[in-house]
């Protein structure tokens, strides 16, 4: 809920500790008529694109940017916000031209890891490779992204070997070692993969207790969680979820439903996408009609697993709705086409 009113004196004190519980929506709701109002705020746009880039709204995060630009044009920061925002929105083009306007100001490794970035957007880990090459390869930053090209590229052993890199000048971060995990269960090396996922996930509750279960109170109420910061900047849910893929795999499907349950319980309008998709496969066997339905609302959204379709068409098939299935993949052809390997051959 938003506050009818915020005092004067308690605006900063709002924004701040919403922005520290992972509350962007309120903070968005509150900033945005300002935003009309004080176009020329520096520190309205900068929060409020903050937030959006929080959200992963790269399209409103980007106007914010780009205001910020006109705001202060001199601060390089800013046009390689609106860059980065524009490119994840996906206007590479756009993006890439803002690159070239301030890169004559700007420090050229940053400049090259911004091109790169765009190349990765676009799905060419080939170029995205060629530019960071000729960065300095000790720059925890340049190796990460390395090894982002190299997985793209399905080049999992040279993806493992940079994101190793990095962390040995890092040091432990819960982000590029879930990375490194991932890669490794690419590689079907789930003894590694394990080892990882367990590292993120004791540091993650030893971190904060509370995130451990049981989850329900002394009055038999479950408690639940917002995603923080800090609990997203964890990588514990990622970690949970990997972690049920891979007992998945190995169809150990109570010890998958196992780890699900000890994701920590979030507000239905707060559960990420890749936690619904699990727990729909999971629990398809004893509640299939709901998992159809979940994997159908997750397939509507702009963004999903990309295992999602074909996991829906599998159940669609388990269920013998084929006249479902054939409807769906009748409206559906492009993402069929893309989605479903076995379309195509």
């Amino acid at each position: 809920m938003i506050p009818q009113r915020v005092r004067d004196g308690d605006v900063t004190t709002f924004i701040y500790e919403s922005i520290a519980t992972g509350k962007y929506t309120e903070v968005i709701e509150f900033l945005r008529p300002k935003s009309q109002t004080h176009f020329n705020s520096q520190a309205v746009q900068s929060v409020l694109g903050w937030c959006y880039v929080a959200q992963q709204d790269y399209v409103n995060a980007a106007d914010c940017y780009e205001r910020l630009t006109s705001i202060q044009p001199d601060n390089n920061s800013y046009w390689q916000h609106y860059a980065q925002c524009l490119s994840k929105a996906g206007f590479p083009s756009e993006a890439l031209k803002i690159v070239n306007f301030v890169a004559a100001r700007s420090d050229p490794e940053t400049i090259a890891i911004l091109k790169a970035s765009i190349r990765f957007q676009e799905q060419e880990p080939r170029e995205c490779k060629a530019i960071l090459e000729k960065c300095s390869q000790k720059n925890p930053t340049v190796l990460r992204n390395l090894g982002c090209a190299h997985f793209q590229a399905k080049e999992y052993p040279e993806a493992a070997a940079r994101f190793s890199q990095a962390l040995a000048i890092t040091g432990f971060q819960p982000s590029l070692t879930y990375a490194l995990a991932v890669t490794h269960f690419e590689m079907r090396d789930f003894r590694q993969t394990a080892k990882l996922l367990n590292d993120i996930i004791s540091k993650a509750l030893s971190a904060d207790p509370g995130l451990a279960p049981p989850f329900q109170t002394a009055t038999e109420t479950t408690r639940t969680f917002k995603n923080t910061p800090a609990l997203q900047d964890s990588c514990l849910i990622e970690a949970y979820n990997l972690k049920a893929a891979m007992e998945f795999q190995t169809m150990n499907y109570e010890a998958a439903r196992a780890v699900i349950g000890n994701i920590p319980p979030r507000h239905e309008e707060e559960i990420d996408m890749i936690t619904l998709h699990n727990k729909a496969i999971l629990d398809a066997e004893n509640n299939p009609d709901e998992g159809i339905e979940i994997l159908t609302h997750i397939v509507s959204q702009p963004a999903y697993p990309k295992e999602t379709l074909a996991n829906l068409v599998i159940m669609y098939f388990r269920e013998e709705l084929f006249d479902v299935a054939a409807d769906f993949m009748a409206e559906n052809i492009e993402l069929c086409f893309t989605q479903l390997p076995e379309v195509r051959k």
